[in-house]
């Protein structure tokens, strides 16, 4: 080739690299031009809730205390745990002071428990056990406590269990029951797995005319939000002891209760706007129940400490404690009951 020819290549060649190399140097914005930096003239190109002055969001803030209001003294309170729950116990560490500042107790099923009122405990066939120690008979266990917190239990109660606990709210007793709509969980083994959560008591409250409902709530509204769209605020539906000081609560996992054709009436409802995850359904969800001395919650994550001081969590807790010690029970509810003969145990009829 002739040098000519070489020396023409060369320079095409060098055109062509001084041309795309201008030209991404001026999108890029060099070159002395006029251009801000990271594109912050560019209209259009960055979403506003990505713009730095909107990405540090602001979140409730968490105060208060957790106070028990009553006359009541010295009451004690049973937390459900022969049902699966789905609860930690150093999670409860809060409600157990607040609890014992005002001279009450929380305890937990199978934890050593002395005797009420210097009264030996009594337990199935007359034999002295702790509260729900195995083979004790429920209505004996429930005798010596003066309300039931359950926490998203993940299996059924039983006939008999739940016969009692409606002897037991007739009687004056109390319970409130946290429930959580049906969610997936992943598994912490080597290999994750995915498995599913239910509320296993439905069939418990359901013969007080409530049960939780499918599925999770969430709004979109930055100012019906705690920061993040499924935890949702809720106000209150009227007065009462479980409203008293309460303007708004938030629900980190707040489902809905579905309330059927009975006494149960409404106590909180989400905010506007609220709607159901999967189908997007948009309605007035109720979230707190009452009926009678029991009282439902659709959600439990309120009541961890990472959640129970935001906007009014403290002073709805401290509104359920006061629900539970202020019960008034008969000591007797239980006495006529009958405790069944294990499998297996009664005698045979000899053959005629």
């Amino acid at each position: 080739m002739a040098d000519g020819r070489v020396a023409a290549v060369i320079f095409v060649g060098i055109v062509i690299v001084g041309t795309v190399t201008g030209t991404a140097f001026a999108v890029a914005g060099g070159g002395g031009g006029g251009g801000s930096p990271d594109g912050a003239d560019i209209s259009g190109q960055s979403p506003e809730q990505f713009q730095p002055e909107n990405l540090d969001q602001e979140s409730d803030e968490e105060g208060g205390t957790i106070d028990i209001g009553g006359d009541a003294d010295g009451a004690r309170i049973l937390v459900d745990t022969r049902h699966s729950n789905r609860l930690s116990r150093s999670d409860l560490e809060p409600l157990s002071e607040a609890m014992f500042e005002a001279g009450h107790s929380l305890e937990f099923a199978g934890a050593p428990a002395g005797p009420r009122d210097g009264a030996p405990r009594r337990g199935a066939r007359g034999a002295q056990s702790g509260p729900g120690a195995q083979g004790t008979d429920y209505a004996a266990t429930l005798e010596d406590y003066d309300g039931l917190l359950v926490i998203q239990p993940t299996e059924g109660f039983s006939q008999a269990e739940r016969q009692t606990l409606r002897n037991y709210t007739d009687a004056g007793g109390r319970v409130v029951v946290l429930a959580e709509p049906t969610q997936f969980a992943v598994g912490n083994g080597r290999f994750a797995t995915l498995s599913t959560v239910q509320f296993g008591a439905n069939n418990l409250t359901q013969q007080f005319g409530v049960r939780v409902g499918s599925e999770v709530l969430y709004n979109t509204d930055d100012e019906r939000n705690d920061n993040n769209f499924k935890s949702i605020y809720a106000s209150p539906s009227g007065t009462g002891m479980l409203t008293e000081g309460v303007d708004t609560i938030s629900l980190d996992t707040g489902g809905y209760a579905v309330v059927g054709d009975t006494a149960a009436t409404t106590v909180y409802t989400a905010d506007d706007g609220t709607r159901t995850l999967e189908t997007r359904r948009e309605g007035d969800y109720g979230v707190v129940v009452r009926s009678g001395n029991l009282a439902f919650v659709a959600d439990s994550s309120f009541v961890e400490p990472s959640e129970l001081y935001d906007v009014d969590n403290e002073v709805f807790a401290g509104n359920l404690l006061e629900f539970l010690v202020t019960g008034d029970v008969d000591p007797d509810f239980g006495a006529d009951r009958t405790t069944p003969e294990p499998p297996g145990s009664q005698t045979p009829t000899p053959p005629a």
